[in-house]
């Protein structure tokens, strides 16, 4: 299977592995965008509830730097991280 990594994203979900793989499979979205979409989920409730900066959020979420980051952020809600904490 896909091991740790499926069981991180139940975690960041709040759902099972097996619910995961069952959302997965019968919405057709790729286990990236999937992950993708739980990461900028969690990423924008850090913006909104701790201090952490940009970057730091970044890597809590697990972007392995800002950019990808912020442009990942900026194509699912048409804000840069920034502006969405100011506005949220």
């Amino acid at each position: 299977g896909m091991g740790p990594t499926v069981r991180l994203m139940a975690e960041l979900c709040d759902a099972s592995p097996r619910t995961l793989h069952r959302r997965l499979g019968e919405s057709g979205v790729t286990y990236q965008e999937l992950l993708d979409e739980v990461r900028l989920e969690r990423a924008k409730r850090l913006l909104q509830d701790s201090e952490l900066s940009v970057k730091e959020v970044a890597f809590e979420v697990g972007y392995s730097g800002s950019n990808n980051f912020i442009r990942a952020f900026r194509r699912q809600t048409g804000l840069s991280p920034a502006a969405y904490r100011r506005g949220s």
